[in-house]
């Protein structure tokens, strides 16, 4: 499964070197999620699109207040 933004990225680098231990999650699966290295570093935005993107539907039929 690859990072899906920069910040993403950088953290299953931390986790997969050790510098950040973060429960449930291995350095051997933060491996999985680096795959590519610095090429898929550079194709990814700084930071995921945020959830509610995908509501914008939902949103505009209730006049923004979702």
């Amino acid at each position: 499964m690859p990072a899906t933004s920069k910040a993403q990225f950088r953290f299953m680098e931390a986790i997969k070197h050790g510098g950040i231990k973060k429960k449930g999650l291995s350095p051997e699966k933060a491996s999985e999620y680096v795959e590519g290295g610095k090429h898929a570093y550079d194709s990814l935005p700084a930071k995921a699109s945020p959830a509610g993107k995908h509501f914008a539907k939902l949103r505009k039929c209730m006049g923004g207040k979702v």
